[in-house]
């Protein structure tokens, strides 16, 4: 069964469908957020054209 929800913030809202799993604290969201990738590693991503940092070390955004 599908569960969703409209999670709104002062920046947005959007609606989403939810799994309830043991080991996330009640009152707490956990949100799976990914860039997509052609190939194993990351790259640097940008935020409305502003370059965020990565670790040089891991190469991890």
């Amino acid at each position: 069964m599908a569960i969703r929800v409209r999670i709104i913030t002062p920046g947005g809202q959007v609606v989403a469908q939810i799994s309830l799993l043991n080991g996330v604290m009640p009152g707490v969201i956990a949100i799976e957020h990914g860039y997509g990738h052609r190939e194993m590693g990351a790259t640097q991503h940008s935020l409305d054209g502003v370059p965020m940092p990565y670790d040089h070390k891991s190469g991890q955004a």
